[in-house]
């Protein structure tokens, strides 16, 4: 949502290059282990201790069609922040909404609304190069990635010792972040 993100190529290079290999020579059941890792990387990073990373979030306008809005429309998440417009412009109201097995419920008194949304991870399958990752979670999901890998080769040591870097890389990103969400107010759940 506010910053560059990296491309899944980029990173997935740097990620098997980490480990010794060459990645143009990388491909079958090989590649589709580092991809597990590698998306199992990403997730770890994405999800980590519940932040909500400024760039995991998406916005629009959302149509609302019998007082609900179509999951597909915010990309399955359950995590939203509707308003009846966008609040960063001007005046809006909060709308509250609930999930139901078809969709969000807002109700009837809305045409549309603005919505701030937060998708599920995104699994990366390596057929798109220039999938985007969130690019402040490149060094933290690279070691996640490792840790993964080396777990997986019996180096119990070594992998832990990734992971410990990997949560120090985040927990040092979260300060970072979590400063700069308190300026975003509409991201936050109206209390």
């Amino acid at each position: 949502m506010a910053r560059t993100p990296a491309r899944f190529e980029d990173v997935f290079r740097d990620f098997v290059v980490s480990l010794g290999g060459i990645y143009e020579e990388t491909q079958g059941a090989e590649k589709a282990t580092l991809l597990r890792h590698f998306n199992a990387g990403y997730r770890a990073a994405w999800k980590y201790e519940g932040v909500p990373w400024e760039d995991s979030w998406e916005e629009g306008t959302l149509t609302v069609t019998d007082g609900m809005i179509d999951y597909g429309d915010i990309d399955d998440a359950h995590v939203f922040n509707l308003w009846t417009t966008d609040p960063r412009r001007g005046p809006a109201c909060w709308v509250d909404a609930t999930t139901a097995k078809s969709g969000v419920f807002v109700g009837t008194n809305y045409p549309q609304v603005f919505g701030f949304w937060r998708p599920p991870c995104p699994q990366f399958t390596g057929t798109d190069p220039d999938a985007p990752l969130i690019a402040i979670l490149t060094d933290a999901t690279l070691a996640f990635a490792q840790a993964e890998h080396w777990r997986g080769a019996g180096q119990y040591e070594t992998g832990g010792a990734r992971r410990k870097d990997a949560k120090d890389l985040c927990d040092e990103l979260a300060a970072v972040e979590f400063t700069r969400l308190q300026s975003k107010w509409w991201l936050r759940k109206k209390d």
